[in-house]
């Protein structure tokens, strides 16, 4: 694996593979790189509802050729008996038309998919998607959310080593 796709991998291991997990307790665990919501958290809903719609301009920039392909995420819903875990895969490509990627987190809830796995995506299971360009974040509309809920301490951890910056 290339040095650079390694230190992205790794990043994003540490910091934005964020698993959402449908509960009636909202809870954050850095540590864990596990955040919780409710299921009807409506701000979170909002926020994959944009993610879907302006998935297009994912497909686009991928399609385009002039950004580095490791620095593309997709973050995808697998149910579980207790709701949905929320995954980001990253090492992205597409192949007869299908996103497919790694799984390179833990999954904590479901048994759909486990770490090392790299299924095929199902767009109407994509809640959320990114990819950097001159160090700013393009998309991540979910982890944009959580970082806006988290405290100033957990925040500044976080950014310290995030690789963009997220503008509005």
């Amino acid at each position: 694996m290339a040095p650079n796709r390694l230190i992205l991998v790794l990043l994003f291991l540490m910091i934005t593979f964020v698993a959402c997990v449908d509960h009636k307790k909202t809870e954050t665990n850095i540590a864990n790189n596990m955040f919780t919501t409710d299921s009807v958290d409506v701000a979170m809903n909002r926020a994959m509802d944009i993610a879907r719609k302006r998935f297009s301009a994912f497909d686009s920039a991928f399609e385009s050729g002039r950004y580095d392909k490791d620095k593309f995420s997709i973050k995808v819903k697998y149910p579980h008996k207790q709701g949905n875990e929320y995954i980001w895969l990253v090492d992205i490509s597409k192949v007869d038309g299908r996103y497919l990627g790694l799984v390179s987190d833990t999954p904590r809830a479901t048994k759909m998919v486990k770490l090392g796995d790299r299924p095929a995506i199902n767009n109407d299971d994509v809640v959320d998607w990114l990819y950097g360009k001159d160090s700013v974040l393009h998309g991540g509309y979910t982890l944009r959310l959580i970082y806006g809920r988290m405290t100033k301490e957990e925040l500044e951890q976080e950014r310290a080593s995030f690789p963009y910056k997220i503008q509005d």
